[in-house]
């Protein structure tokens, strides 16, 4: 591997950190075992990390203490991505056993009932097909137990919560795949409530909005939009020459973090915590919702359905090959997109006007994140590197080494603390300011 610089003594973004990345990096696949990588993602309130990775498990980490409290295992193939409810008190789980799996935390507020770990008795049973069970314990490490939500017909990639301030109670979910169909699920129950069919080609990634809208995009160069309270189809939206790889709301990390603000608190009343996230949703929200979308036809749009319907507000071009991923930064202000081309680019959120170009990594970019106050922007790439990047200044900040393969997948906590990343190498380093 080439030698890699290291942060400069003025920086104050993610540096590693050398308690936890020792910690996570223990937790291993078994060696030869052809893992994809570890898929990390911080709760809503930044006071855990769960990773889903190829061993089958799904793990959730104390970053108090830098170890693991809870472990979740029952997926029969590659756990590939995991999702948090935007109370904090659930993580789903998704992969390549065509399953997706609702865990309960303990220790931490009930979805029903603010009082209780577990679901009140006037909560409806569980489907027949579905697991729930009190949590075991080994050694300091708790076992957990799942409902699994059956109905998918092939692997499944993408999950995305009801948000918080439009029922408080966090308990709607909606899961695609490869099966080109998605299914809205009560999480409690395991039940699934209705099915978003229409799509041809695989379903590559969901969002739920917040203005009762559900988002899908798939490669067969479509997005649909669907009425989330019955399933109806509101529209489709065509413009895209091929795949398209990725969707992000301009709302995303205001209904990330839900009732809990940027120290990780709420407010104990149900509905003033709702209305302190219905607060946090219309102002990111602003005029209207929009969204944008990348392509392996090099190219990204921005939609307003509201204003524009079935026309995109402005069309992003200067990739030179395919654009895996796409986010808005948390203060609505820049788009950043992540290519093959080995770029990372920075657009306007608001006209889509091209900002800047990030050049430093040596082979494809997968994944990129902004952190928690939009001042960094941290890229993951198949040259096993984590870049950081400043926004302000339009240049490298930070390389960040110590992944030994390709690192797919990174995200930075609601909190803005901390950062993480997980890759081929089977290992997830937290990297901490």
């Amino acid at each position: 591997t080439s030698p890699r610089s290291t942060p400069s003594a003025s920086y104050t973004g993610p540096k590693p950190s050398s308690v936890s990345a020792p910690s996570l990096a223990a937790w291993r696949t078994s060696p030869g075992t052809p893992v994809r990588s570890f898929v990390p993602s911080f709760s809503p309130n930044g006071q855990h990390l769960a990773t889903g990775a190829g061993d089958k498990t799904v793990m959730v980490w104390d970053l108090d203490t830098n170890t693991a409290r809870y472990v979740g295992r029952g997926h029969t193939s590659w756990v590939l991505n995991v999702s948090w409810s935007p109370d904090a008190t659930m993580l789903a789980s998704c992969g390549m056993d065509n399953t997706v799996r609702v865990w309960r935390v303990p220790g931490l507020t009930s979805v029903s009932n603010a009082n209780t770990d577990t679901a009140p008795d006037t909560a409806p049973a569980p489907a027949p097909d579905a697991l729930e069970s009190a949590p075991k314990t080994r050694g300091r490490c708790q076992t957990l137990t799942s409902v699994v939500l059956k109905r998918h017909r092939k692997y499944v990639s993408c999950l995305s919560w009801e948000p918080f301030h439009v029922s408080g109670e966090c308990r709607r979910l909606v899961s695609g795949g490869k099966d080109a169909i998605a299914h809205v699920w009560d999480a409690v129950t395991g039940r699934c409530l209705f099915s978003l069919s229409g799509h041809t080609g695989v379903i590559t990634d969901v969002r739920w909005g917040g203005d009762g809208t559900i988002y899908t995009a798939s490669q067969d160069r479509s997005v649909k939009l669907w009425n989330a309270a019955d399933g109806t189809l509101i529209t489709t939206l065509k413009g895209h020459a091929h795949w398209v790889n990725s969707l992000c709301l301009t709302t995303d990390a205001a209904m990330r973090s839900g009732p809990f603000d940027h120290n990780g608190s709420r407010a104990a009343a149900q509905e003033e915590a709702r209305d302190a996230a219905r607060k946090r949703y219309e102002t990111a929200k602003g005029a209207s919702e929009r969204f944008v979308t990348c392509s392996d036809d090099h190219t990204m749009y921005i939609w307003d359905w509201v204003k524009s319907k079935n026309r995109h507000v402005a069309r992003l071009v200067g990739h030179k090959q395919p654009v895996n991923h796409v986010v808005v930064s948390p203060d609505g202000r820049y788009i950043a997109s992540a290519s093959f081309d080995h770029s990372v680019k920075l657009w306007d959120a608001r006209t889509g006007k091209f900002v800047a170009n990030f050049f430093g990594h040596v082979s494809a970019v997968y994944r990129v994140c902004f952190s928690a106050d939009s001042r960094l922007l941290l890229s993951a790439s198949k040259d096993s590197t984590c870049k950081v990047w400043d926004i302000s200044a339009r240049k490298l900040t930070a390389d960040l080494p110590g992944h030994s393969d390709e690192v797919f997948t990174v995200d930075w906590s609601p909190m803005g603390r901390r950062a993480a990343s997980g890759g081929r190498d089977r290992v997830v380093k937290i990297w901490s300011q």
